[in-house]
C-alpha cells in the first residue's frame, strides 16, 4: 500500500518548515525536499526518549503526523527514521508523487531485518530511493536499478554510494577516508511494505535492553550543506571537508546547550529527554555508577 497523502494544511505547514513552494511534481522538487528535508529536520531519538516516559504503549508511540510537524515548527524537534519516513511519505504524495515504504536492515550492533525504514518515490516509471531518516547527508534521490553498478551521492564531508545487491536487495555503503575503504551502512529490501509492516519492529524498540541504543543516551544529528554535527550523548563530533573535532561534554547542561545552539533544537525539548533518560531509563553517561542504567 502506497503512503496516503497528508492532509492539505498539514502538508502547507511542512513545505513551510521547509522552505518549499508546492507545485507540480518534477525531478527538481524532488531534489529540493530531499535537500531541505535532509539539511532543515534533525534526526534524533529525543522525540523517543519523551515518548518512553509517557508509558504511552502501542498506537500513542507510533508515528503521528500531526505531531511531528507541530514539534517541528514549535520545538525544532525531528524524529528517528519511522516517524521521518511516514510523515515525508504521505507530504510526498500529497505533491503528486507515488511514495512507498521500504525496510532496511542496519549493518552492526543490534541488526534486524526492517529496523530502518525510508522511501521509494516511483517518478516516470524509475523507483527512486529518497532516505531522510538515517541521520546521514543523502541530499538527493538515488535510482534503485539494478542496470545502475553504483550511484554515489557525494557532499565535501561524506561519500555515499547505493549498491545492488543479490535477491531485491541494496547496500548503502560509506567511504572511510581512514581506512580507505566502503564500509556497509545498512542492506536495503527494495519490496515496498504497507507501514503498520514495521509497527512490530517500533513498538519493540521502545522496550528496554541492553541493545537498544535509542533508550541509552541522547543521539541527534544535523547535516548542513558544509558540515554534520553529531550529539552523541557525552561528545559531539563535528565533521567538515578537514576531518572530525571531538568534544567531550561536562553534562547534561551542555548537552542541551548543543543541541540549542548547534542543531537549533530547542531546550525544553532535551532537558525533557534527559529527564526521560536519567529518571525514567535510570542512565546517565556522566555517572560512573548509572552508565549502564539501573
Amino acid at each position: 500500500m502506497s503512503a496516503p497523502p497528508l492532509p492539505i494544511d498539514l502538508a502547507d505547514r511542512y513545505l513551510e518548515l521547509l522552505g518549499v513552494e508546492a507545485r507540480n511534481p518534477d525531478d527538481g522538487l524532488l531534489e529540493e525536499i530531499a535537500t531541505r528535508h535532509g539539511q532543515r529536520v534533525p534526526f534524533e531519538n529525543l522525540t523517543k526518549l519523551r515518548l518512553h516516559a509517557e508509558r504511552s504503549r502501542g498506537p500513542a508511540r507510533r508515528p503521528d503526523d500531526e505531531r511531528f510537524v507541530r514539534q517541528r515548527q514549535e520545538l525544532g524537534a525531528g524524529d528517528t527514521c519511522f516517524g521521518i519516513a511516514h510523515a515525508l511519505g504521505g507530504l510526498l504524495a500529497r505533491l503528486g508523487y507515488r511514495a512507498d515504504w521500504v525496510g532496511a536492515r542496519v549493518e552492526g550492533g543490534r541488526s534486524v531485518e526492517d529496523g530502518h525504514v525510508a522511501c521509494v518515490v516511483t517518478w516516470r516509471d524509475h523507483p527512486l530511493l529518497v532516505d531522510c531518516g538515517f541521520g546521514a547527508p543523502f541530499f538527493e534521490p538515488l535510482p534503485l536499478e539494478r542496470a545502475v553498478a553504483a550511484r554515489e551521492t557525494v557532499v565535501p564531508y561524506a561519500r555515499h554510494r547505493l549498491v545492488p545487491a543479490p535477491a531485491d536487495r541494496f547496500r548503502m555503503e560509506r567511504w572511510d577516508a581512514g581506512t580507505q575503504a566502503w564500509v556497509v551502512l545498512y542492506h536495503l529490501h527494495a519490496r515496498p511494505r504497507p507501514f503498520d509492516h514495521f509497527h512490530e519492529r517500533i513498538d519493540e524498540s521502545f522496550e528496554p535492553a541492553p541493545d537498544r541504543t535509542f533508550l541509552r543516551g541522547l543521539h541527534a544529528v544535523r547535516n548542513e550543506a558544509e558540515r554534520q554535527t553529531a550529539l552523541r550523548t557525552d561528545r559531539v563530533f563535528t565533521t567538515t571537508a578537514a576531518g572530525v573535532e571531538e568534544r567531550r561534554l561536562a553534562g547534561f547542561p551542555e548537552a542541551v546547550t548543543v543541541a540549542e545552539e548547534s542543531l537549533g533544537i530547542a531546550r525544553d525539548h532535551t532537558e525533557a529527554a534527559v529527564r526521560a533518560l536519567r529518571d525514567g531509563l535510570g542512565v546517565d553517561p556522566f555517572d560512573p555508577e548509572r552508565r549502564g542504567g539501573a
